[in-house]
């Protein structure tokens, strides 16, 4: 499965394919292993606040079953779905993967080769009608020989009944041959 979050896409391409990181290039897309990665990922999360005064009581609705075709900065064209519950404005599931928006979340965990950090901040915009996912996250692996920094945004919206994706992420890695690397990936959904 792969899906628009930004630096967890990082996250789960170093699960797949550390070495590369650790050469300062960064794969294309999300590999599969999304679910397993989460499922074992330590979380801690932060309830939501409450939108500021004057904010529209109700939001888009995102929930649904959704698939769709995405490309990639490494022009790339993928199939992939996505599943979303929704609790009003305040929660939602994305394939398994909860957020509270308004909050903040955390991941951290142990991959092979390398440990990671992610910071989440789930958000609307003013008008409620785009979710915006802000993120930071860190990598150090490869006995300390290298340490990645990446954020990125993500957000979804609808548009004539389609689902958007789209997400932009940057990240610096220290050692390991060095770098800058930056990922975007956008895709249109349909029920």
């Amino acid at each position: 499965m792969r899906t628009v979050l930004s630096s967890l896409a990082l996250v789960l391409a170093l699960v797949s394919a550390p070495a590369a990181m650790a050469k300062g290039k960064a794969p294309a897309g999300m590999p599969k292993g999304l679910r397993a990665l989460l499922a074992n990922a330590a979380k801690t999360a932060v309830k939501g606040k409450p939108q500021p005064k004057g904010a529209p009581a109700e939001c888009v609705d995102l929930a649904g079953s959704w698939k769709g075709s995405c490309t990639d900065s490494d022009g790339e064209t993928y199939d992939d779905e996505l599943v979303i519950e929704q609790d009003e404005c305040q929660s939602m599931t994305f394939s398994g993967f909860g957020i509270n928006i308004g909050g903040a979340m955390q991941l951290s965990g142990i991959g092979e080769g390398f440990n990671y950090f992610l910071t989440m901040f789930p958000r609307w915009n003013a008008s409620r009608n785009v979710l915006r996912l802000h993120d930071n996250v860190s990598f150090m692996g490869g006995n300390d020989e290298w340490f990645v920094l990446g954020r990125g945004t993500t957000e979804y919206s609808l548009l004539e009944g389609k689902l958007i994706g789209k997400s932009h992420s940057t990240s610096e890695t220290v050692g390991g041959g060095g770098g800058t690397y930056e990922y975007w990936d956008e895709c249109t959904y349909t029920k």
